[in-house]
């Protein structure tokens, strides 16, 4: 006999502590119990006997057996798995044929193909005819389910059904499943397995009204009783009935309460409802405060697409400063993921702009991007980053539609430090180590076509003196120079490299700034006279003198003339380059 557990007696003692009785063994337990019982742990784990396997094995087969299927699934699992293993290699009629052998053995049996979808075997056979088939057979196939899409959506095996019936069905075929989804998208969109279906028909075949269709019905019974026709938009229903608008706004609200969950928040048409009931929530700030509140957590699972990006902006701007230290901190995990995503860097860009406390910004989200960009610096979303840490909005590096959009938070109600001074505490908190960056990685960042511009922007836009940092480059352009020659390395001298020659041009055409030498004047200094006449041995060497001579630096410009004038002679040694000709040109006037 094997242990037995007694009832547990509690007792409160004078503290009022409850007691439990310790268990024990039941009287009648004998010794040859005992070692029974410690021999059945000895075993614990160890493989079972054959004969004991054999047993399981047929109690498995004998459950199937009472499927009433099994026979039929037996059969056409045999034909699947060889139109499976071998459609690589099988003509395409053959697999014709047995597709509509398939099919027809189904069709004997009087069975409905809709039966075979709820299991995950018979599903694929399904699922596979779908794929192989004819035309013909897939119509064949589709009039047997066509009219339980909705349930067949609902199912985690014969959803798929569905899936390969929008992938490989014709368009009058995907049209009928859209509409079956007619009032039940509410319901639908909140299960995991009819979410999938919903969110692929969305994205990969649905049209412009057909997405419209989708929409409407998230937004609360209100909006669609008050619309006066299909193609009425949520702004344009608020405009026709500004009365009805708190009572559509809070049940539209209702509506989205559901769709804050993990499970589905990733999803597009998700991101796409949040983003419009945001945008249109100016005049009902408390409701827009309370879902803002409620979802607050989930906003970092949103940024991967457009609208869910806008939808994380609109919660920094107009949420509290807890709301936004929440997101923060559910940023600050994903941060150098954030920030390489074409969509996903934009929230870091409204962090930057409305968040007060810029030491938690800093620590949060700027440090961990300072921390990994050596990994992370080859990424364009990344620099557009760093960029707008170092001079935001600017035009020459940001598009007009994103500057206009960033624009849309600056008078919020919560923000309470001046914007300037915000921008001028993150980028000084970040210079000093992005100089060190590049300092130490000058070489690689200036001969590479994507991130030379990086060094550019540096200097150009560092409030904090980047003197060593054009020193640096004035180092690296001082060393000899011969036209076609590469370093022990392989590479080119910065003068005549695809990239650097570039880096060089644009950073001599910096306008002038007070308290700041001119990176022309320093070139002049640091380069001897015989070295930089030695660029005229190649176009871009030419073209970077062009540049000194149209500098905006007029006492650089001069004092180039000059040196260029008196070392003639070698420069007129070039005069087959083209450039060079263009330079003696130049000189001449």
């Amino acid at each position: 006999m094997s242990l037995k557990r007694k009832n547990e007696e509690q007792q409160q003692d004078q503290n009022g502590v409850k007691k439990v009785k310790a268990l024990k063994p039941d009287d009648d337990t004998t010794e040859d119990d005992k070692s029974k019982s410690a021999k059945n742990y000895e075993n614990k784990g160890k493989k079972l006997p054959k004969d004991t396997a054999v047993t399981r094995r047929e109690r498995k087969l004998s459950r199937k057996m009472q499927k009433p299927n099994f026979e039929l699934s037996k059969e056409t699992l045999k034909l699947w798995e060889k139109l499976r293993i071998h459609k690589t290699k099988m003509p395409q009629e053959e697999k014709e044929k047995l597709v509509e052998k398939l099919l027809s053995i189904i069709k004997k049996q009087d069975k409905k193909l809709k039966s075979f979808a709820y299991a995950h075997d018979t599903s694929r056979v399904l699922q596979c005819c779908l794929k192989e088939g004819t035309a013909s057979q897939r119509e064949a196939i589709f009039n047997d389910v066509k009219e339980d899409i909705v349930q067949l959506s609902k199912n985690q095996y014969s959803k798929n059904l569905v899936l390969k019936i929008l992938r490989y069905g014709s368009k009058s075929q995907r049209d009928h499943i859209i509409r079956q989804f007619a009032g039940v998208v509410p319901k639908l969109i909140r299960k995991k397995a009819s979410s999938g279906v919903i969110e692929y028909a969305y994205n990969m075949y649905a049209n412009k009204e057909q997405r419209t269709f989708l929409v409407h019905q998230l937004y609360g019974n209100s909006f669609n009783i008050a619309k006066s026709s299909e193609k009425s938009t949520l702004e344009d229903v608020l405009k026709e009935q500004p009365q009805k608008r708190p009572i559509i706004l809070k049940n539209f609200k209702r509506s989205l309460l559901p769709l804050i969950d993990k499970a589905v928040i990733s999803h597009t048409l998700v991101h796409r409802v949040f983003n419009e009931f945001f945008s249109c929530c100016d005049e009902e700030e408390e409701i827009r405060s309370e879902m803002i509140e409620l979802l607050r957590e989930s906003v970092i699972h949103m940024v991967h697409t457009r609208d869910g990006s806008h939808v994380g902006m609109y919660c920094l701007w107009h949420g509290t400063a807890k709301d936004r230290k929440v997101i923060i901190k559910t940023m600050k995990e994903f941060v150098t993921k954030l920030c390489q995503e074409e969509y996903g860097h934009l929230l870091l860009l409204a962090a930057f702009d409305c968040v007060d406390d810029t030491v938690v910004v800093c620590k949060a989200l700027v440090a961990p991007i300072l921390k990994a960009l050596p990994e992370i610096i080859a990424n364009k979303y990344v620099r557009k980053v760093l960029t707008y840490l170092l001079k935001p909005r600017d035009k020459s590096h940001f598009l007009p539609e994103t500057i206009a959009f960033l624009s849309k938070g600056d008078n919020n109600k919560h923000s309470k430090k001046p914007l300037e001074i915000r921008h001028k505490e993150l980028s000084d908190a970040a210079t000093a180590a992005l100089i060190l960056y590049a300092r130490e990685n000058l070489s690689t960042l200036v001969r590479d076509r994507s991130m030379f511009t990086f060094v550019e922007i540096l200097v150009k836009f560092s409030e904090t003196s980047v003197l060593d940092l054009m020193k640096d480059l004035c180092e690296m352009l001082s060393m000899p120079f011969q036209a076609g020659k590469e370093s022990a390395s392989g590479e080119m001298h910065v003068v005549e490299d695809p990239a650097g020659h570039l880096l060089i041009k644009h950073v001599i055409s910096l306008p002038l700034e007070q308290d700041k030498p001119h990176f022309a004047s320093l070139v002049l200094e640091c380069v001897e006279a015989s070295s930089l006449c030695s660029w005229s041995s190649c176009n871009r060497g030419s073209q970077i003198l062009l540049s000194l001579l149209k500098s905006p630096d007029s006492s650089a410009s001069e004092a180039a003339r000059t040196l260029l004038k008196k070392n003639l002679k070698i420069v007129k040694k070039n005069r087959n380059v083209k450039s060079t000709q263009h330079l003696l040109e130049n000189l001449e006037k």
